[in-house]
């Protein structure tokens, strides 16, 4: 017994021992600025896969991969880079080689998108400049990058740990009532708006009702909309529990904080908000505390052209959805204690998305209305004194241009009832401010068509994987570091 106690014990100690020396390993290349975490993100259907999938083969094989704008490839610096497993962190590794082999010759499809948190390592190792008296001070530099990818639906629930369920309710009863929202709510929005919040709570009338709001947040998502909250509700596999939904009745705004208190535990309101509570405290604030606080450097995918070709409502809603969200980021220059102790995001990146979309003489208009959709955002990480950009990007290009009798035009596989179909795209002019009032009236004619990637690439043997400007991206993100 005493044998086996000190055979438990010693392989306790050695496993805290193990992990501490993984904690100092790691807090010891962020304070020696060897070791940064990139945190991608952006709401569902960004790209966000395909971007992270992209960006890990471009640096793996950037001997064959076209980089003119990172000069470690350019000046012959990069000697390699390899990947690592995150999973002796408690973390899921990304899919990365799914992703590859999804855009592969033979499959031809698009990466799966994301759906619970993951994660990898990449170790770049290059070859040092020289620094002291005209010599380097050791023969290989190493650069670890970990890279987070994370639901954009997850995303979308950071704005509730500022809010109380009464705060949260008459948001929704704000939003619910624009037109958009409003009719894809139908009869829900009356049932919602007639129960007595100080009413005893029916449990089958609330799990009802939770049922067709799910449904209605799927329904806001088909149609464009991007501010969906609860996000995990709408999320494939995600547990919806605690169950709880917005109460729209009238009175709850005159419900004074004494009146509040004094509701039975068992009404509407007390249940709901101890089930809204209960989903911020064990969903919420635990991805906020352990995936956000590590993070350096964010990258923000943005589908402007989605958002611009849906119309107002889907623009309007995708820049305010941006703007909740970026005030829950941490903002901050990352010092030599702060790096080690409490890193702050010290750079944000909003990339627009997909530009293989529009025409090349249009990925500047894109690239500045991304500037004009974050602008309030954009301000306020400014005045916290972090690097803000805007980029355009397609992380995979699908398309080329096409002479069609004179006109340029955009060429690509499009899917045509489950089948590669080569057709053209055309588009109208994108400006490179928000559209006013007057101006969407141009663009009701104009659709998007879903493209697949490339025919004929053969990334799983390292083939060269197009895009456009996604070295420019990891310049940004990379550039100094190296």
């Amino acid at each position: 017994m005493a044998e086996k106690f000190q055979s438990k014990f010693k392989t306790s100690l050695q496993s805290a021992a193990r992990s501490t020396v993984k904690t100092l390993d790691k807090g010891y290349d962020r304070l020696m600025d060897r070791r940064i975490c990139l945190g991608v993100t952006g709401f569902s259907g960004s790209g966000k896969s395909t971007f992270i999938t992209s960006l890990i083969h471009q640096l793996r094989h950037f001997p064959d991969a076209t980089l003119p704008a990172f000069s470690p490839a350019l000046q012959g610096r990069l000697l390699g880079v390899d990947i690592h497993s995150m999973q002796g962190s408690g973390q899921k590794d990304f899919p990365f080689s799914d992703g590859q082999e999804a855009l592969s010759e033979g499959a031809q499809r698009w990466p799966d998108s994301t759906r619970t948190l993951s994660s990898c390592l990449l170790e770049l190792r290059l070859k040092p400049r020289k620094r002291q008296f005209g010599f380097a001070t050791r023969k290989v530099e190493r650069l670890f990058v970990e890279i987070r990818d994370y639901p954009g639906e997850w995303l979308l629930d950071l704005p509730l740990l500022s809010m109380s369920f009464q705060q949260w309710c008459l948001d929704c009863q704000s939003l619910f009532r624009e037109s958009a929202r409003r009719e894809l709510l139908g009869s829900l929005f009356d049932d919602l708006a007639e129960l007595d919040p100080l009413a005893e709570m029916d449990k089958t009338t609330v799990e009802s009702l939770h049922k067709r709001y799910v449904a209605f947040l799927h329904n806001c998502s088909s149609s464009g909309l991007s501010l969906l909250q609860p996000g995990r509700f709408i999320l494939p596999g995600e547990v919806t529990s605690p169950v709880f939904i917005p109460l729209l009745s009238s009175t709850l705004k005159k419900l004074d904080k004494e009146n509040w208190n004094k509701a039975t535990e068992n009404s509407y309101i007390k249940v709901l908000e101890s089930a809204y509570n209960r989903y911020l405290n064990e969903q919420v604030k635990p991805f906020y505390r352990e995936q956000f606080t590590g993070i350096d450097r964010q990258v923000v995918l943005v589908d402007v052209l989605k958002a611009l070709n849906l119309g107002r409502h889907s623009m309007g809603d995708m820049q305010l959805a941006l703007t909740r969200v970026l005030d829950s980021f941490q903002f901050g220059q990352n010092s030599l204690i702060s790096r080690l102790f409490n890193p702050r995001i010290e750079k944000v990146l909003f990339v627009a998305s997909k530009i293989d979309q529009v025409l090349p003489d249009q990925h500047e208009n894109v690239r500045a209305l991304t500037a004009a959709i974050v602008q309030s955002a954009y301000r306020k990480a400014t005045f916290e004194q972090v690097d803000v950009q805007c980029e355009a990007t397609a992380s995979v290009r699908a398309t080329t241009v096409f002479n069609n009798n004179g006109r340029a035009m955009l060429q690509g596989l499009f899917v045509n009832e489950d089948e590669a179909v080569p057709g053209l795209m055309a588009h109208p002019d994108i400006p490179q401010t928000l559209p006013g009032e007057g101006d969407w009236q141009r663009f009701k004619g104009w659709r998007l068509r879903p493209l697949l990637p490339p025919a004929n690439l053969r990334l799983t043997e390292g083939g060269n994987l197009p895009h456009i400007r996604l070295d420019v991206v990891i310049r940004e993100l990379l550039g100094d570091k190296c």
